[in-house]
């Protein structure tokens, strides 16, 4: 059991007031550890991703002292949607062989009626007006033709998508209208886990993060625990892990390149193909960011037992598509990891 904490969340905001509608980009936590498919790898629908390369060591530790969770997510790169003109396309999911399909709950918990409030003036004393506009406007976000809602006005039922068996099966994601929904977490940087201790590059990219109201982590974290099968109990680390793999696990280091998805949002939220792209070492704990996710089930391997056909149970993650940088947050802020106690799954 580790000792960590995080304190109570509160909410945060496209461009300034006088920007246009947000437009595009989204984002393992504790007990609801995953894993997922990496991106140049084939898996079974509904196998547990891999786990973890034999090169990472799953107990190592941050800077902090912090365990890193082993988990993964399946390979889907963001496609650029230009959310201004409500325009997307399907996350490209790879031809996969998919396992005899066994009857499983289709029809999900319902989440909580969607909280209206908006981020209070005091927030984060280093948040400017402008961007607290903004932040207010991507936390009520949604576009329901281009798929994707902010975890604030997700629908409240969901369900898995079709299983088909062949290449197009999607039971694996919540979908709606036939396409995996993409989730926005504006959210505060707890934790961003791309570089091993000595500054190498991992085969999974992963982000701890804590989204900016209360009720978000909520719902967050009742797709995580209840969207499960059995359902599982909430962890007490207070944050919200998503990530995806890299490359497979018997890539050669030297042919893992990073997680190439993030974008600089700071004067504005635009489609993908209009923003400019940073290096993920430019994210940083406390930095204010959009993550955009898919949630997906996975069959977790059980002591090196054979994957079992269908969804006889599973467990939820969020898979990493996108991160979105709003705001630097000033390089004097203590890193908001307190005394509570934490309990990773690893």
């Amino acid at each position: 059991m580790l000792k960590k904490s995080f304190p109570p969340a509160s909410p945060l905001a496209l461009s300034s007031p006088s920007t246009t509608t947000p437009t595009a980009m989204p984002a393992k936590r504790a007990s609801a550890t995953e894993s997922s498919t990496p991106r140049d790898a084939k898996k079974p629908r509904g196998a547990e991703e891999e786990a973890t390369p034999p090169e990472e060591d799953v107990t190592q530790k941050d800077h902090n002292g912090l365990a890193q969770p082993s988990f993964s997510s399946e390979s889907s790169t963001a496609d650029d949607e230009a959310v201004t003109h409500g325009v997307t396309n399907t996350p490209s999911l790879k031809p996969q062989a998919i396992r005899p399909i066994t009857r499983a709950p289709k029809t999900l918990p319902h989440l909580p009626a969607p909280d209206k409030s908006v981020l209070p003036e005091n927030f984060r004393s280093y948040v400017p007006a402008s961007l607290r506009a903004r932040l207010n406007s991507i936390i009520h976000y949604t576009n329901s033709d281009a798929k994707i809602y902010s975890i604030a006005t997700l629908p409240q039922v969901l369900g898995w998508g079709t299983a088909s068996g062949g290449a197009d099966d999607l039971s694996s994601y919540v979908t709606h209208g036939g396409v995996p929904l993409k989730v926005w977490f504006p959210a505060e940087v707890k934790l961003p886990w791309f570089f091993d201790d000595k500054g190498k590059l991992m085969k999974k990219a992963s982000l701890c993060f804590l989204p900016l109201r209360e009720a978000d982590y909520e719902r967050a974290n009742i797709i995580l625990t209840t969207f499960c099968n059995p359902q599982i109990d909430s962890p007490e680390m207070k944050g919200i892990w998503a990530g995806c793999w890299l490359a497979g696990k018997d890539t050669p280091m030297h042919q893992v390149s990073e997680f190439d998805q993030v974008y600089d949002a700071r004067k504005a939220l635009r489609a993908k193909r209009d923003m400019k792209k940073l290096e993920v070492g430019f994210i940083k704990t406390n930095d204010i960011v959009l993550v955009e996710a898919l949630i997906r089930r996975y069959v977790p391997r059980e002591d090196n037992k054979k994957v079992p056909p269908g969804w006889p149970y599973w467990k939820c993650t969020f898979d990493l598509t996108a991160i979105s940088v709003l705001l630097k947050a000033p390089t004097n802020l203590p890193a908001r990891v307190d005394d509570a106690a934490v309990e990773v799954d690893l």
